[in-house]
């Protein structure tokens, strides 16, 4: 009963489950787990850790969870930002489809992101097929779609490493945003 858990406290949960599940397995590459702050002030937390990290790490993919854990199956629960459906039709025609509940949870990927954005939805086809994603694959320069830009994955596009966000829609979805 806590509206302002869901930015972004539902996310650290999500991380912290995450750890709890990938603990026990052993890994050819690091996964790091990592959480930034001042991302409301510009990014600040993951541009400094984007632009300054070791040069010899080689980042091979972001999974941003920004917002994971507002649900409604109410009708008419989830908007959608102004052009969205000039960029993503069969998108926008899914969730029309689903009276635009808010029931899903959408994967979003710049263009050199695609290839995390599809291994997520696979992923969550074969060990959640109870969660419903939405997969938007931005066709376009990011910077012409800001709303979904407006997360720590943007750090990770802007210096061109793969990055996805996460999300459950935020302000497009639940009211008490903020």
């Amino acid at each position: 009963d806590s509206p302002s858990a869901h930015d972004n406290a539902s996310a650290v949960a999500g991380v912290l489950e995450a750890m709890r599940i990938l603990t026990p397995y052993a890994f050819e590459k690091s996964i790091k787990f990592v959480g930034f702050d001042l991302e409301e002030t510009g990014l600040i937390g993951s541009g400094h850790y984007a632009n300054n990290r070791d040069m010899a790490e080689t980042i091979g993919g972001v999974f941003n969870l920004e917002m994971i854990g507002y649900y409604s199956d109410q009708p008419n629960r989830q908007t959608l930002p102004a052009g969205f459906s000039q960029i993503f039709p069969a998108a926008v025609s899914q969730i029309a489809g689903n009276s635009y509940r808010g029931d899903f949870i959408t994967v979003t990927a710049d263009l050199n992101s695609t290839s995390l954005s599809a291994a997520f939805s696979n992923a969550a086809q074969t060990y959640v097929p109870g969660l419903k994603t939405i997969v938007l694959d931005i066709p376009v320069s990011s910077s012409l779609v800001p709303d979904l830009r407006r997360s720590d994955h943007a750090s990770f596009w802007n210096i061109n490493a793969p990055a996805v966000m996460i999300t459950d829609g935020a302000n497009f979805r639940n009211n008490n945003y903020h």
